[in-house]
């Protein structure tokens, strides 16, 4: 999954297209939000998906994790738009993006994130995913070599056993709304605060739990396709297994991985004046 963390926890991310369905593309390219911190909207498929532009420079894409938005990067976004021209967009579902109510998967999220950024006219990209934003960054590296040129993946597993096995445990034990709500109060709150459709919220919380439980997240053949560099981020102790992303950075032809000592799933917001200069040579080199 990319991100639930037993009963404290905020966690991955998901989408809501159908496979089946194509995307159309955006005829035009939005305007560029005039002030770093003023957000947007672009239309894909008829849909509105808010998104901010900060800095200049080569193009990084920022994927935010589950039951969240891109407000997961608020701390770094100023870092990082000094070195380059930041993107950051909250999914369908996500954030101030409408909740259509459909199941998550992630191949539909990465077909979302395409075609979101050749809506803005966007030929190549660095990605920086956390949680499940790593998993679809996965995805997208996979299905466009060439497209992305590097790919930071934090605490993003492929299956559901790359979890901790009492990360599991809890999921599985949450079968139902109220279960989740009463675990993850914080989450409620910045849900009902940002959605367009605050009335969904139980079902935004019951289809990311079975997005999560639903193997795989990404297939071993898929891994092997991506053709860009990448550096794997994890927490030396829960929720995501340390034994798990070797296994991931087995199957990549150009890996690196950054395992910071006392940090969990939440180390991008734990120990950022470890990882970010890690991140930025990773990005620069």
């Amino acid at each position: 999954m990319s991100g639930v963390l037993g009963p404290a926890l905020l966690a991955a991310g998901a989408f809501v297209l159908a496979p089946s369905e194509p995307i159309a593309r955006p005829t035009a390219a939005p305007a560029t939000p005039s002030r770093p911190d003023e957000g947007s909207y672009v239309t894909v498929k008829g849909r509105k998906l808010y998104y901010r532009i900060s800095g200049s420079g080569s193009n990084l894409l920022l994927l935010h994790g589950g039951l969240s938005s891109s407000d997961d990067f608020e701390k770094i976004i100023p870092i990082l738009s000094r070195s380059f021209r930041v993107i950051a967009y909250d999914r369908s579902g996500h954030g101030r993006s409408p909740d259509f109510g459909e199941p998550f998967r992630y191949d539909a999220m990465a077909e979302e994130a395409e075609a979101f950024l050749e809506g803005l006219g966007v030929t190549s990209t660095a990605v920086l995913g956390w949680s499940d934003g790593g998993v679809i960054g996965y995805h997208l590296a996979s299905r466009r070599p060439g497209f992305v040129t590097r790919l930071v993946a934090i605490g993003a597993n492929t299956r559901v056993d790359g979890m901790a096995a009492e990360t599991v445990e809890w999921l599985q034990a949450k079968s139902t709304g109220a279960s989740l709500l009463a675990d993850l109060p914080e989450v409620a709150a910045t849900y009902r605060r940002l959605s367009p459709n605050p009335g969904r919220l139980e079902s935004f919380l019951l289809r990311s739990r079975d997005l999560w439980l639903r193997d795989p997240y990404l297939a071993p053949e898929s891994l092997r396709k991506i053709e860009a560099p990448v550096l794997l981020v994890a927490g030396d102790h829960k929720d995501i297994r340390v034994e798990h992303v070797l296994e991931i950075r087995s199957r990549l032809k150009s890996a690196r991985l950054c395992v910071i000592p006392g940090a969990s799933h939440f180390v991008l917001s734990e120990k950022p004046h470890l990882l970010m200069p890690i991140i930025l040579d990773f990005l620069a080199s």
